[in-house]
């Protein structure tokens, strides 16, 4: 599988979009303005009528990786925390290091690179 490119935006917003914009950022608790992207890319995302993976990456950082599962209640899955710490992977919703989640995010090349660099071993 080829590496897709990463789609690089650059948005500014003004007025009544802006105010809501960092009203949505408020209210989810949110500090950085590519979070809120994301989510609310996700949350709609969510509403469209598509078939999807099971499981599915949503977000990244040196801590951990946000990943969700469509198979998991509520009716649209569940954003699962895969946290890092020690050179290994833990599931805050299984707490297990083994399991279908760390499994997921330990095969995504972001999460590689991360172990790469802190020179852990990814499996």
């Amino acid at each position: 599988m080829s590496k897709k490119e990463p789609i690089r935006i650059a948005l500014t917003l003004e007025g009544d979009v802006a105010k809501r914009f960092e009203a949505v950022k408020k209210k989810w608790g949110l500090e950085a303005n590519t979070d809120v992207i994301r989510m609310l890319i996700t949350q709609y995302y969510d509403q469209i009528p598509i078939e999807r993976p099971t499981l599915e990456h949503v977000n990244l950082n040196d801590l951990g990786v946000l990943v969700k599962d469509h198979s998991l209640e509520p009716p649209q899955g569940r954003l699962i925390q895969i946290y890092f710490r020690e050179g290994k992977a833990r599931c805050e919703y299984d707490e297990t290091e083994n399991c279908r989640h760390t499994d997921f995010a330990l095969e995504l090349p972001e999460v590689r690179e991360i172990f790469r660099k802190k020179g852990w071993k990814s499996k």
